[in-house]
């Protein structure tokens, strides 16, 4: 992996196992995993030392990461990456979202943030 800018980087774990992973997505909008590992906890001591490696076996001039929004990750990102944007993963705001919401409402609130997802600019969605 040289050191190149990438636009994006995501930082996600895969619940059924523990596993964790992060990729990255190219200029050309393709992903690319470089890294993986099973940890006990997400806490930000595993997320550093995870993070850090990745970082050290090349990936830098990050310039966004999304991922859950998990303070140990959020804060290790903030330094192993210092300087790159953060953005809450779509899956993971959507599924904590309608944990607030009814059973009986979720699909009519679901359908409503995706419009949101839709928009073409932040103007169209507060227009």
């Amino acid at each position: 992996m040289s050191r190149e800018t990438y636009p994006s980087f995501e930082a996600a774990t895969e619940a059924m196992g523990g596993e964790t992973y992060c990729c990255f997505i190219c200029p050309e909008g393709k992903r690319e995993i470089v890294g993986l590992d099973v940890g006990t906890s997400e806490d930000g001591a595993f997320w550093f030392q995870f993070l850090r490696s990745v970082a050290d076996r090349g990936l830098g001039c990050v310039e966004l990461v999304i991922s859950d929004a998990h303070r140990g990750l959020r804060d290790a990102i903030a330094t192993v990456f210092a300087g790159a944007s953060w953005q809450r993963c779509r899956s993971h705001f959507m599924t904590n979202l309608l944990t607030r919401v009814p059973r009986c409402a979720q699909p009519a609130v679901a359908m409503m943030v995706r419009t949101v997802y839709q928009q073409p600019s932040a103007d169209e969605v507060h227009g």
